[in-house]
């Protein structure tokens, strides 16, 4: 089993993370998929996983994945 972690732009409440994770895990390949509202990030199990494809279904949701560059900086 493989595990992925995204940073997530955009997700602000339960809501948010519940859309995320149902999006996930309509994937195949996708066993698992844990939102952190917290952190904004998601933690992703499963076997084959593609990042493409995730990034993809995470956008479709309405969603943002951040690169380390697009990350803000908390308490510059």
């Amino acid at each position: 089993m493989t595990e992925l972690t995204l940073q997530l732009g955009g997700v602000t409440c339960g809501g948010c993370a519940n859309r995320v994770n149902q999006a996930l895990v309509a994937v195949p390949g996708v066993a698992a998929a844990v939102v952190n509202e917290e952190r904004t990030q998601v933690v992703v199990r499963g076997a084959a996983l593609e990042r493409t494809a995730l990034v993809a279904t995470v956008e479709h949701a309405g969603y943002q994945v951040l690169t380390a560059a697009s990350i803000p900086l908390q308490g510059i």
